[in-house]
Formats: C-alpha cells, sequence, structure tokens
C-alpha cells in the first residue's frame, strides 16, 4: 500500500465466501463500502464525513509481557471489535510449525489499538505471529468504521 503511490487496500479476509474463492454478495457490499470510505477520504478531503476517517487497522507490532502478547494496530477509527471471541491469531516457528501456545484473546481494556493475546508459558525466542494464516482462515477484527484488519505474518514479537 505505502509502496504504490496513490493506492489503497480494504481488507476483506473477515468476509463470508460463497464457494472456495468468491466472496458472498453480502459481503461484496461490504467491501464496496469499505472501498468507498476510503476513495472518498482520499479524493474529496473536503467531506467532513470523511475527513477524519483512518484507512483501517494495519500491524503495528507484538510485545510480549506478563503472559501476554500485545498486538497494536496503527490507523484504526474508534477502536478494535469483532462479532463474538476474536478470531485469526496464531503463533508459529520461523521454520513454519504450529506453536499452540495462545489460550484467549481480547481487546485491551486500556487501549482501543490493542489486542492481548493470552499465552501458556512464554513464547520461545523464534516464534511468530500470524493473521489469518492457511487456507479459509477464521478472522473477525474490525474497527467501529467495519474497516477489516487485514492478513499478516510473520510478525516477529518483541
Amino acid at each position: 500500500e505505502s509502496a504504490i503511490p496513490h493506492s489503497g487496500m480494504a481488507a476483506s479476509v473477515d468476509l463470508t465466501l460463497d464457494d472456495p474463492i468468491h466472496v458472498s454478495t453480502e459481503g461484496q457490499k461490504r467491501l464496496g463500502h469499505r472501498l468507498a470510505n476510503l476513495a472518498t477520504h482520499d479524493l474529496f478531503p473536503s467531506v467532513k464525513e470523511y475527513a477524519g476517517m483512518k484507512r483501517g487497522p494495519r500491524p503495528e507490532s507484538a510485545k510480549f509481557s506478563d503472559g501476554a502478547i500485545r498486538v497494536t494496530f496503527a490507523d484504526v477509527n474508534g477502536r478494535l471489535q469483532a462479532d463474538g471471541r476474536i478470531g485469526g491469531f496464531s503463533l508459529h516457528a520461523r521454520t513454519g510449525e504450529w506453536l499452540p501456545l495462545i489460550y484467549k484473546a481480547k481487546f485491551d481494556p486500556a487501549s482501543p489499538d490493542a489486542v492481548l493475546l493470552s499465552v501458556h508459558g512464554k513464547p520461545p525466542e523464534n516464534a511468530v505471529l500470524w493473521y489469518g494464516f492457511g487456507k479459509n482462515p477464521y478472522c473477525n477484527l474490525r474497527d467501529t468504521a467495519d474497516m477489516a484488519a487485514p492478513v499478516f505474518g510473520p510478525m516477529t514479537i518483541q
């Protein structure tokens, strides 16, 4: 996104599919609204409803402390939210093996732009964080403007 001038990206990983590769009609409508939000903000900055619009959650950092990995996002509109439990995060070794250490994900009550991933023990030094790993992942993280978090990884855990 930042490497290509005059471009934008609206994530769609949280939208439902009609078959293995096609986003459903309902999902297409939501994606169209997300793209319209970005286009209106960029092309018509004088429209006051879009002046404060941000691009949507973008992963910024993952830091381990006190039994949890705190994942911080930039460009969040309002606060992060999800329908039901937060889904989509996984830990892996640098070589790709899944590390089944995350047992709970919740929103950081002290920050509207962060998720806390409770882990069993300290992640190994080579552990990396993914969001949306694998085929047909269940991802549901978005902000209050319905802009979804994009798939990312591997992200080094500090």
